[in-house]
């Protein structure tokens, strides 16, 4: 099923007649399915039997995603798309995104970059669009996120990375998830003020010019309307299947970039005194 955003990028590619990169990249992921490869990667792949219907709908996501985030590094990309992929394993999900966008790449529709300094592997696209609705997910927390009993629930989601299939029934640390999730940060204003987020890859066309713009615009949005409320948020959780925590967020996050976490403070301060 298409999200509102994918809707809305779907709904005005058809407007402009189409992208012959969609259905290009469409078939060449049905060849990709059905090829001969390696034993285990023919193993990974014989379970994944989409129809060309979702693999539409998959090429979709991968286009609005990389339209509204013009600074995705491809392990980002993959991580954030990686349970549209109908396999139960994770780790099977992210290998499985990551050749899909390589492949979706040899069309053109998007295009995998590295950095200048090779340090990332960065996924764009030429293309750009205006008015793309914004995810609520996107949407700083403004209060504690619900606690949780349940490892899945129609409402929150999997709390699992990779899906209510992956392992959800098995036991994990919701306790620590939800002190984790009572934690209040607060922005860190003067720094915010001093400095811009730069971004991580060559602004080479006016397209991508024009997408980090936007970019940055929609995320200072985001900050003033923190600091509006009293400057305390607070950011959600999940645990992959071996029990690491991974921090939720887009705007601002612990484990995003090093701009975002230099950002984030913790909301109740207290001054350490040595005796």
């Amino acid at each position: 099923m298409l999200t509102s955003a994918e809707s809305y990028v779907l709904s005005e590619v058809n407007k402009l007649g189409g992208l012959p990169e969609i259905p290009e990249s469409v078939k060449l992921i049905c060849s990709y399915i059905n090829g001969c490869y390696y034993p285990s990667k023919n193993r990974r792949l014989s379970k994944w039997n989409p129809d060309k219907g979702e693999i539409n709908e998959l090429v979709m996501a991968v286009f609005t995603v990389t339209l509204s985030n013009p600074s995705l590094t491809y392990q980002a990309i993959s991580g954030m798309l990686a349970g549209r992929i109908g396999l139960d394993d994770h780790i099977d999900q992210i290998k499985t995104i990551a050749e899909v966008i390589a492949i979706i790449a040899s069309t053109g529709l998007v295009v995998i970059n590295r950095t200048g300094s090779g340090s990332y592997i960065m996924v764009s696209t030429e293309y750009a669009l205006e008015g793309i609705p914004e995810p609520s997910k996107h949407d700083i927390l403004m209060e504690p996120p619900p606690v949780y009993t349940k490892n899945w629930t129609e409402d929150s989601g999997s709390k699992i990375l990779g899906g209510k299939h992956n392992h959800h029934e098995g036991d994990i640390c919701l306790d620590h998830i939800n002190r984790m999730n009572a934690i209040p940060y607060s922005l860190n204003k003067p720094f915010l003020r001093k400095y811009e987020e730069a971004p991580t890859f060559a602004l080479d066309t006016p397209e991508k010019e024009k997408q980090w713009e936007l970019f940055i615009r929609t995320s200072y949005r985001k900050y003033i309307e923190v600091a509006q409320k009293g400057n305390v948020f607070f950011l959600d959780h999940n645990d992959d299947k071996r029990g690491r925590t991974y921090a939720e967020g887009y705007h601002v996050s612990t484990q995003g970039s090093s701009f975002k976490k230099a950002i984030i403070m913790l909301a109740n301060a207290e001054i350490v005194e040595l005796n």
